[in-house]
């Protein structure tokens, strides 16, 4: 997935091709559920300067 910027709202909207997965590992297969998380660079949000958000866990049904 490329690089996105959020702006000054701090919300990102990443778009999914479900016909053209990333790789091929990617693809969507029913009953999979997949898991995620977000990592972003936060300069002015301390000294490590980046932060992970919550996790996300979807699950994909027929």
């Amino acid at each position: 997935m490329s690089v996105v910027n959020s702006g000054p709202s701090g919300e990102v909207i990443q778009a999914l091709d479900m016909t053209d997965p990333p790789q091929s590992s990617g693809q969507i297969i029913a009953g999979s559920t997949w898991n995620a998380q977000f990592w972003y660079r936060d300069p002015s949000g301390g000294p490590v300067g980046f932060n992970f958000s919550n996790a996300l866990r979807i699950s994909f049904c027929e």
